[in-house]
């Protein structure tokens, strides 16, 4: 205890520059200070400066330091500051010895004054517990470990390590404050530049700090935004008096503008502005948010919008959005299927537009949700009725369930499937013809092998008797009712069309009352044939035959041409 110990010698942001000053000499149990109090006070100040001054991580080797200075004067064999709850903050000397548990210390500590224990379990010797606040709910102390026999430092060494002890508590809380600050600003600043809206926060219209997203927008670093003024070169020319008068009146909501980026692009957003400050120097935050992709979206869904619009209205097939059977917009083709304007069609009914049934028909389907097509009778407003398919289906149309239907005029269908119709009949009748031609044609030709016979018989008896003889006479009969057979069979072969072109002088009355007689049996009940044959000497060149077939045609289409009824 009778040596004495050079204290370190630092700089300014440590320990002041101090002489040496004699430890506290033992005499006779009792403590003496020759300039003690000075040493002690001296060394307590020079640690306090260094604590005062100390920022960031150095206020633990600060703190050090100024103990390791007093604990050299007060003659302390190790110096351990401890925190409830958590590890020694200094250990002095750096790994020494100390008690078994300082922390535990705390537990028994009665109140805010110095307490001296003689001994510790575990430890080598008494030691001095300094306690101190460091928030309303932790407790720290400052603990000086003396050698077995070293007595009590005198009551003025207590206060002013109580001075000091308090002097860490509150750098301590201090220091907590400034972490506690920075963490905040850190989360702050994490959160601005993650938000997709650009942020810019001005005061006295001078930029103070901008967003990653503002940088992006703008085209300028953080570093040329910040300080600069506003709307200054940020915003297009044509809105800067906007701006200006929204900045002066304080404006909070939202209003649109452009800004200029770096390269002279302008780019459209919509801005909100905030004031947080209604001090003296009132502070603006403002957000912006780039519409770009907002108004190409909507340009291009009012484009498609549009050419589906041109669509529906030049559409052939009539469209109706309806609510609870009532029309509330439809298109050109509807009002001109229907005979009415489209001003007109707005609010009627199905039955303005069908028949008593059809109108039952469609509210009843639109009750049961049908979406399969039908069919019922439309009614135009000049009363006439026209076939009219229908299909509907539910969906959302301006924020309300409606029934999107379409019409389709089947006026036109049903008369081409009757043409149809009608054009199969004509098949199914050439067909029949046909056949019947075919069948004529196997008749004729048998019935002619069988003339041939009849002929050639006639003849040879003709030859072998005399021309007066009473016989010959039914002979020649005989043979001209064959030669008349034969030209009929010549004419059923032609209506067959099996006969061959054989071209000659042709007489056409003769043909046409051939050709009609043979057609007469053929005619539709209520079909009559007047036949004004032309004069005997109206001849043609050609093949009777053939000509006989192009009259016969002529007839048979006339025929059908008046149908049944004539």
């Amino acid at each position: 205890m009778g040596r004495e110990a050079q204290a370190p010698r630092r700089g300014r942001r440590g320990l002041a520059n101090f002489r040496v000053a004699p430890r506290f000499r033992v005499a006779r149990g009792r403590w003496r200070m020759p300039r003690a109090k000075t040493s002690v006070v001296a060394a307590v100040a020079r640690a306090a400066r260094g604590v005062l001054i100390a920022s960031g991580g150095e206020l633990a080797a600060c703190i050090g330091a100024g103990l390791e200075g007093i604990a050299r004067v007060v003659g302390a064999a190790s110096i351990v500051v401890v925190r409830a709850g958590q590890p020694p903050l200094v250990r002095w000397p750096d790994g020494g010895a100390a008690g078994a548990d300082d922390a535990r210390l705390l537990d028994g500590l009665q109140g805010a004054d110095a307490d001296w224990i003689d001994s510790v379990e575990g430890g080598p010797g008494p030691c001095l517990v300094v306690p101190f606040t460091e928030q309303a709910d932790r407790r720290g102390a400052i603990v000086l470990h003396f050698a077995p026999s070293a007595p009590r430092p005198p009551r003025e060494v207590d206060d002013a390590l109580e001075l000091f002890g308090d002097l860490i508590g509150q750098a301590l809380i201090r220091e907590a404050s400034v972490r506690t600050l920075g963490e905040r600003e850190r989360r702050y600043r994490t959160l601005a530049d993650a938000a997709f809206e650009a942020i810019v926060i001005h005061r006295d219209r001078r930029i103070v700090d901008v967003n990653e997203s503002a940088c992006d927008l703008f085209g300028y670093a953080r570093d040329q935004l910040l300080g600069t003024a506003v709307p200054g070169r940020y915003v297009a020319p044509d809105f800067v008096e906007l701006v200006e008068g929204y900045i002066a009146a304080g404006y909070e909501g939202s209003y649109e503008l452009d800004l200029l980026r770096s390269d002279g692009e302008r780019i459209p957003v919509v801005a909100r502005g905030r004031m947080v400050d209604r001090g003296e120097r009132p502070t603006r935050v403002v957000a912006l948010r780039d519409v770009r992709a907002e108004r190409e979206n909507a340009a291009q869904l009012f484009e498609v919008g549009e050419r589906m619009r041109a669509l529906l209205e030049t559409a052939f097939e009539g469209f109706v959005v309806s609510r609870r059977g009532f029309v509330l917009d439809a298109n050109e083709g509807f009002a001109r299927m229907c005979g009415y304007t489209l001003p007109e069609v707005i609010g009627m009914t199905p039955g303005d537009v069908t028949t008593e049934e059809g109108a039952r028909t469609i509210l009843q389907n639109i009750l049961a949700k049908v979406h399969e097509p039908y069919v019922v009778t439309g009614v135009r407003k000049d009363g006439s009725q026209f076939p009219m398919e229908i299909q509907g289906s539910e969906c959302f149309y301006r924020g309300e369930l409606v029934r999107i239907t379409g019409f389709r005029d089947l006026t036109e269908t049903v008369r081409k499937q009757e043409e149809q119709r009608r054009l199969e009949e004509r098949m199914r009748q050439a067909q029949k013809l046909e056949s019947l031609g075919m069948l004529a044609g196997g008749v004729a030709h048998d019935f002619n092998n069988l003339l041939v016979s009849v002929l050639g018989n006639a003849d040879l008896a003709l030859q072998d008797m005399d021309r007066d003889a009473p016989l010959a006479a039914r002979l020649r009969h005989i043979r001209s009712a064959a030669v008349r057979a034969s030209e009929l069979t010549g004419q059923m072969l032609s209506y067959a069309g099996e006969s061959r072109f054989e071209p000659q002088d042709v007489r056409l009355d003769r043909v046409a009352s051939e050709m009609a007689e043979l057609m007469r049996s053929s005619l539709a009940a209520g079909v009559r044939l007047e036949l004004e044959a032309p004069p005997p000497e109206s001849r043609v060149y050609g093949d009777a035959t053939q000509i006989g077939q192009v009259v016969l045609n002529l007839l048979t289409n006339a025929s059908e041409a008046l149908g049944a009824a004539g």
